[in-house]
């Protein structure tokens, strides 16, 4: 409710299934895969988010923080996946996505 981003409904074949994408402009801000009984979500995040995740490190789980650290690094970023089959990354998650994007009301 605090944006107003594009979805798209994405199929990556029988393999992989379905996905939903919200962008805003041509910048995608989250991937969500739902699953059996979880979801997957995938964030990629540049080094601009990335140095302000790290000095908004204390605003997050520590195990979610971690995970931030020991992911791989590519050219273009870090990629984010995360499964959640219960509420425990629910905040993180929202915290990140703030950080990709501010919300367009609160």
């Amino acid at each position: 409710n605090s944006y107003n981003l594009d979805k798209r409904i994405l199929f990556g074949g029988e393999k992989y299934g379905w996905s939903l994408q919200y962008k805003k402009s041509k910048k995608t801000i989250v991937t969500i895969f739902p699953e059996r009984k979880s979801i997957t979500v995938l964030l990629i995040f540049g080094k601009s988010e990335l140095e302000k995740i790290h000095n908004k490190k204390n605003i997050f789980s520590k195990d979610l923080y971690e995970r931030i650290e020991n992911t791989k690094q590519y050219h273009d970023g870090k990629w984010l996946w995360l499964r959640v089959d219960n509420g425990d990354y629910l905040n993180d998650i929202t915290e990140l996505i703030k950080i990709k994007r501010k919300p367009d009301k609160e």
